[in-house]
C-alpha cells in the first residue's frame, strides 16, 4: 500500500496598498486579513472577493480597523509607529517602537489558519521602563455598521444585571434588549454608548451585511477588571460613523521593567 502524503495549502502572503499605506494580506481559500505594519493595526477582514466586516475607512490616517489598546490608562496608545514586520509562514509579527509616556512596546502575532476563518493574535505589551507599571492588554476591534452585537452578561455583585453600563444613561428599548445570559446591542443613530461584561463565555459576536465575526479571549473569573470589573466591552458609534468596538480586556497587573502582558485573541467569521 501506497500512502501519498497530505498536501495542506499555503497561506499566501502578499503586498499591497491599503489608502497611502503599505500593507500585506494573509489569504487561504476561504478568508483574507489585511494589516498595515505601519499602524499596528489589521485594517479588514472578510471572505475571499467580498466586502470585510471591519471599520476602515481609507481616508483617514490610522483610523478603524483592529489595534492594541491598554487599561487601565485608557484605550488611546500613544503613537508608537511605524512597527516593523516580520514574515511568518502563516502570518507576521509587528513590533512597535519603544514609547517613553508610558514606556511600553507592543509586538502582535498575527496567524491565519491554512483552514477555515480563523484568524490568531498574540498580543504583547511590554514594560520597558525602569519603574513598574499597572497595565493590561486590551484588543479593539471597529465592526462596520452591525445589525446587532452580542455581549454575554453573567450577574455578579458589581454588575447585578449582569452587565455595566459605561457611558450612556440607560438601556433604549429601540436597540437595546437584555434577556438572561445576552446583551444584544443596536446601533443608536443620534448617541454612543458603551457596555461592560465579565461573562466567562469570553466571547463578542457581531452581525453584519458581510458576515458575522466573533472575537474571543480568555476571561479569569478572580482577576479584578478595569471600568467596573469589565472584561468584554463593546461601544457602539453614532451617525456618521456607524460602527461598533469589540473590546476584549486583560486585568491590570503590575509589570516590573521588562515584564510583559500577554494576550491571546481569536476570530471566526461566517
Amino acid at each position: 500500500m501506497v500512502f501519498l502524503p497530505i498536501l495542506l495549502p499555503d497561506v499566501q502572503i502578499s503586498d499591497v496598498k491599503f489608502g497611502d499605506f503599505d500593507a500585506v494580506i494573509l489569504r487561504n481559500a476561504t478568508v483574507e486579513v489585511t494589516i498595515v505594519p505601519a499602524l499596528g493595526r489589521v485594517m479588514q477582514y472578510g471572505f475571499v472577493g467580498k466586502p470585510g466586516v471591519l471599520y476602515a475607512p481609507t481616508d483617514r490616517a490610522a483610523a478603524g480597523g483592529d489595534r492594541v489598546g491598554f487599561v487601565p490608562a485608557g484605550e488611546n496608545v500613544p503613537n508608537l509607529g511605524p512597527f516593523s514586520v516580520q514574515r511568518l509562514p502563516s502570518g507576521v509579527r509587528l513590533t512597535s517602537l519603544a514609547g517613553k509616556e508610558p514606556a511600553i512596546q507592543i509586538s502582535r502575532e498575527i496567524i491565519l489558519a491554512a483552514f477555515g476563518t480563523t484568524v490568531r493574535f498574540q498580543n504583547r505589551v511590554i514594560n520597558i521602563g525602569p519603574r513598574p507599571l499597572t497595565i493590561g492588554t486590551a484588543a479593539l476591534t471597529q465592526v462596520a455598521e452591525p445589525r446587532q452585537v452580542l455581549l454575554p452578561t453573567f450577574r455578579l455583585t458589581s454588575q447585578p444585571n449582569g452587565f455595566t453600563i459605561l457611558t450612556g444613561k440607560r438601556l433604549d428599548p429601540k436597540v437595546h434588549v437584555a434577556s438572561e445570559g445576552q446583551l444584544t446591542i443596536g446601533r443608536d443613530r443620534a448617541i454612543a454608548y458603551r457596555f461592560g461584561s465579565k461573562s466567562p463565555v469570553g466571547r463578542i459576536t457581531a452581525e453584519t451585511m458581510n458576515g458575522t465575526l466573533t472575537v474571543s479571549g480568555q476571561v479569569l473569573p478572580r482577576a479584578k477588571y478595569a471600568y467596573n470589573d469589565s472584561a468584554l466591552g463593546v461601544a457602539t458609534s453614532p451617525d456618521p460613523e456607524k460602527y461598533a468596538e469589540l473590546q476584549l480586556m486583560n486585568a491590570p497587573q503590575r509589570l516590573e521593567a521588562r515584564q510583559a502582558d500577554d494576550q491571546v485573541v481569536t476570530w471566526t467569521l461566517k
